[in-house]
């Protein structure tokens, strides 16, 4: 099968390259490059699905590739040959396991769009509701199959004569990423997982997914609510601001990553769509990268120290959340770190061009290979994300810098659903840590109530003195009260934490536990004048119209101070 494979490839490999040859020869300069853009379109197509998905990663690289070659490959994004329309109708009711029009009132045979796996058709219900149609290209499997087993050969015979390739363990990788292409031809699979970001982007401002129709829905065939957008590839026809555009695809693909846990693995043109009020819509959910709870805080942590150019809390976090085979690291550390922070420091801080994911990687892979290590497997598919989602929003905005704008102009957003919009509205949010930042208090003098630290966990960021004196300072210099939340300070009012260790006292403390038992306890602690704002005058209508809210963790303000000192009086007396 794999000589078959093998002799099959190498013919189309040779009938392709003479044609672009030959045709180039008779064409000038730019033609040439046409032509050749042409080729290998072609080639990618003819060679089948796992060709045409390396043709699609390729499509989003504008920053790599020439304009003419970039025009040609988005052609695989959504126009790849698909199915007849008796093959179609055949395949339909195969897999429905009855006619379609028994569940479909109409069925455009005809397909909006057709990738390498499969092709999708609009349709309607019997009940009238508009639906999209994934239906799977009957062979499909098997041509991906063939592709992989040829591929397989060519990378463990890569493997076994290059010392390199042994480091990289390029053929364990290649399995990784061959189990990722065969799921995509499970359609069940990719309804859950479409379903489960569904959930996670509920009632979300511009993200959308659309609904699954499982009952209906099977492994071949995947039905589900039609939206109606603007396809990614046809970028041109949005009339919403470019760079917004492109800031919100990343802001989306980040919440996945960062919050969720669950993200798209593959953010091409094709399986997004937009409207002209700024809207994304998500869709193809055959591949998603999916981060436990320890691999969030551990991306999260070594991203957040290297905007605050912490490079040694940087590369501890990295290396222990990231890299495998670290024998050599663990054994030359010092050189290692020294190695990693310089490529750190360059592309986090000293680079004045345009933010490089597949640079900053590159750079990054050199410094693991010299020490015989490498990527988790796990930070092999955010890489992949990270490059999808950089070409394409690049294509978008080609000035975006995901590195720069709001890195320290933070936005206010809900914590919790029910939350007052003019509150959050209201909000200034500050980057800790960042001394350039106090100047936005400046700014904002004359509208600022307070300024609040919130808590924050002792291993994300460290006692910043030089910044807390620096905040300290220009609240004195503005008249704005400032207010510790209990982490900064700590449980301990008069002594411990910042107050003691930075010798930075706030106008107030807020605190709030939860003590044997389950017994909330609150307090406030800091100035006489702005702690009887707060102070209950025990009518509550009173309270609401003249007082200020001034609570911590648990709420500890004058209510619930009064609350915990009844329950520690009725049991006193009801011990």
């Amino acid at each position: 099968m794999i000589a078959v494979d093998l002799f099959r490839f190498t013919t189309l490999l040779a009938y392709h390259a003479l044609a672009a040859v030959s045709l180039g020869a008779l064409r000038p300069a730019g033609g040439r490059e046409r032509a050749h853009a042409v080729w290998l379109r072609r080639f990618l197509t003819r060679m089948g699905p796992v060709y045409v998905k390396v043709g699609q990663i390729l499509a989003t690289r504008s920053d790599l590739l020439p304009a003419a070659w970039i025009e040609e490959l988005k052609v695989l994004q959504d126009a790849v040959p698909h199915m007849g329309e008796r093959e179609t109708r055949r395949a339909v009711s195969r897999h429905l396991g009855r006619p379609l029009e028994e569940v479909f009132e109409t069925f455009d045979l005809t397909p909006v769009a057709s990738a390498s796996i499969a092709q999708v058709h609009f349709a309607t219900l019997a009940g009238g509701e508009e639906v999209a149609v994934k239906l799977v290209k009957d062979g499909v499997a098997r041509s991906i199959a063939v592709n992989l087993s040829l591929l397989r050969f060519v990378v463990r015979a890569v493997e076994w004569v290059s010392p390199a390739a042994r480091q990289l363990l390029l053929a364990r990788r290649f399995d990784e990423l061959s189990a990722l292409l065969s799921a995509q031809v499970d359609m069940e699979l990719e309804g859950r997982n479409q379903l489960e970001v569904a959930l996670n982007f509920d009632g979300h401002g511009y993200v959308r997914v659309p609904a699954v129709h499982a009952g209906i829905s099977n492994r071949n065939l995947l039905v589900m609510e039609r939206v109606k957008g603007i396809p990614g590839v046809r970028l041109a026809g949005v009339r919403f601001d470019r760079a917004k555009l492109a800031q919100r695809l990343q802001d989306a693909i980040y919440t996945m990553l960062y919050m969720h846990g669950v993200c798209h693995g593959d953010p091409h043109p094709g399986n997004l769509f937009f409207s002209d009020e700024g809207e994304l819509m998500l869709v193809d959910f055959g591949i998603t990268v999916r981060l436990s709870e320890e691999e969030k805080w551990g991306l999260s942590s070594f991203y957040y120290a290297c905007t605050r150019r912490e490079w040694k809390l940087a590369i501890d976090r990295f290396t222990d959340h990231f890299v495998e085979a670290r024998e050599e690291i663990d054994r030359h550390y010092g050189e290692y770190a020294r190695a990693i922070g310089k490529v750190l420091r360059h592309h986090f801080d000293e680079s004045t061009n345009q933010w490089s994911t597949i640079a900053y990687f590159r750079d990054i892979n050199a410094v693991l290979t010299r020490f015989g290590a490498r990527y988790s497997h796990n930070f092999t598919k955010v890489e992949l994300v990270f490059l999808s989602c950089e070409g394409f929003a690049r294509q978008i905005d080609p000035a975006i810098d995901i590195f720069s704008g709001e890195k320290f102009s933070p936005r206010p957003v809900a914590g919790t659903l029910g939350s007052d919009p003019q509150s959050v509205e209201r909000t200034l949010v500050l980057q800790y840590g960042h001394r350039e930042g106090l100047e936005r208090l400046r700014e904002h003098a004359d509208e600022l109530a307070c300024v609040v630290v919130e808590p924050m966990p002792a291993s994300v960021a460290k006692m910043d003195v030089t910044f807390l004196r620096a905040l300290r300072e220009q609240c004195d210099a503005l008249g704005v009260p400032l207010v510790f939340d209990e982490v900064v300070s700590g449980f301990r009012v008069a002594y411990g934490g910042a107050q003691t260790l930075a010798g930075v006292v706030p106008d107030l403390t807020c605190l709030g536990k939860i003590i044997g038992g389950g017994l909330p306890c609150g307090a406030v602690a800091g100035r006489r004048e702005i702690v009887d704002v707060a102070r209950s005058s025990d009518d509550p209508f009173f309270d609401y119209e003249n007082k200020a809210f001034v609570g911590g963790t648990m709420s500890g303000n004058s209510i619930s101070c009064a609350a915990g000192s009844a329950v520690l009086a009725y049991l006193k007396g009801a011990p």
